[in-house]
């Protein structure tokens, strides 16, 4: 028992000296680089002095040995990922990142937003958990899947960080899992369908698949509707060829800004979500968009750059516009009215729109 434990506290020293080993050899290859924390670290700090970085690789060592604090992970985390953006324009310095750093815009900086993000990663297992019988009639009970399925059904149930990683991680794995079966099960290079697949997320890691590269730059229309995804990666921009998007009826609350990345997109389809503004999008280098349907959304105003794109068809009726830019030409307004499509005046658009206004107006104060 003692020569266990004695092998084991060798074992641990051996890695502590290795970690160490590490971080000093970095840290004298990047001459000692600080970083000025952000705003919102300075409640884990308590002041904004510079610190000094760790380095990406090490942080998945800090979980297992080392005495750190939750706050302190935390930090370790953010402070690596501007380390990595500081330093990416060097392939010899850059190290690969952890899986932790994928999405960082979805990790909290205090109390209230980890019990917000553990709420919806809650909200997105049980979905799928619900609806696992559906899933594995739909994948033809994919091996994947089933292991998927049983790492999700282990994730930690602590608001912890790492808590919050694991089940992020898990969250990632089943979606990738489901979508690269829609893949091999559609056989189609062009079109990628995965409508009404029980989608939680559309991971960027999915994009990163190294024997897919060829296929992301062939397929031209991608059909996520009908699925219960909340945000679309920024990654969805190396989708160069795409000339169809189709996300109608998701949960998504906005668009990623990089499609204005996206030369060739002619029409995005994204109706019945609960996107409240496109102020984060440049139309105005969309110059391919002809067709945008946004109707039943929770919009409060059209930016001035879309109403002077070259689009020739825009769908927003059933949202919550009060006024409509004077440049956006009637020509393009569209409402369905059954089942015919009919250009319409902007008096009847508005006409058209939800009631809650004030309501939908507070929500956006009080994000």
């Amino acid at each position: 028992m003692k020569e266990q434990k004695k092998t084991k506290t060798q074992k641990t020293q051996k890695t502590q000296k290795m970690l160490k080993n590490i971080v000093d050899l970095l840290i004298h290859n990047m001459k000692k680089l600080t970083i000025t924390p952000h705003p919102a670290e300075k409640p884990l700090l308590g002041d904004a002095s510079p610190i000094n970085f760790v380095p990406g690789e090490v942080l998945l060592h800090t979980f297992d040995i080392g005495d750190y604090s939750e706050k302190q992970r935390l930090l370790l985390c953010r402070v690596n990922k501007r380390f990595h953006d500081l330093i990416k324009a060097d392939g010899r310095l850059l190290l690969q990142s952890p899986e932790v750093l994928e999405d960082m815009d979805e990790f909290p900086a205090n109390q209230k937003s980890v019990d917000a993000l553990f709420d919806s990663q809650t909200e997105e297992i049980n979905y799928l958990l619900n609806n696992e019988t559906s899933i594995y009639d739909k994948n033809h009970a994919a091996q994947n899947i089933q292991d998927a399925f049983d790492d999700l059904k282990k994730v930690p149930q602590k608001k912890d960080f790492y808590s919050l990683y694991l089940r992020h991680k898990a969250l990632n794995h089943i979606n990738t899992c489901i979508i690269l079966n829609c893949i091999k099960l559609n056989q189609n290079e062009y079109m990628l369908l995965c409508s009404n697949s029980h989608l939680t997320r559309f991971p960027s890691k999915v994009l990163n698949v190294p024997h897919l590269q060829k296929y992301w730059g062939t397929i031209s229309i991608l059909d996520l509707e009908d699925n219960m995804i909340k945000r679309l990666p920024d990654s969805i921009c190396k989708l160069f060829n795409l000339r169809q998007l189709w996300v109608s009826n998701n949960q998504l609350q906005a668009l990623p800004q990089t499609l204005a990345a996206m030369p060739n997109l002619k029409q995005l389809k994204a109706r019945q979500n609960f996107i409240l503004s496109l102020a984060n999008i440049q139309f105005d280098k969309m110059e391919s968009l002809e067709s945008l349907i946004l109707s039943d959304n929770q919009l409060l105003d059209i930016p001035v750059e879309l109403a002077k794109s070259k689009l020739k068809t825009l769908h927003i009726a059933g949202n919550c516009l009060t006024v409509l830019p004077d440049a956006l030409s009637e020509k393009v307004l569209l409402m369905s009215e059954s089942g015919e499509l009919h250009f319409v005046s902007k008096e009847k658009i508005l006409a058209s729109q939800k009631t809650l206004v004030k309501e939908n107006a507070m929500k956006v104060c009080l994000r």
